[in-house]
């Protein structure tokens, strides 16, 4: 007998209900460089575990940063 087929959206329902609820933010940070005056752009992915906390888990990361 062969092996039951499973669909994407059988695989995502599995996944979403052993995962917690997660989002990824991309964080773009701007620096000007005194000597030159040039602009410079930094980003990177963050992943924030808690929705009503996106705002205070970003701006400890900037305070962190600077």
């Amino acid at each position: 007998m062969g092996k039951a087929q499973k669909s994407f959206a059988d695989k995502a329902k599995k996944m979403g209900s052993t995962q917690t609820e997660t989002r990824q933010v991309r964080v773009i940070r701007s620096v000007k460089d005194p000597k030159t005056g040039v602009v410079k752009f930094f980003d990177r992915m963050e992943t924030v575990v808690d929705k009503g906390q996106l705002d205070q888990h970003l701006s400890e990361l900037v305070q962190a940063e600077s």
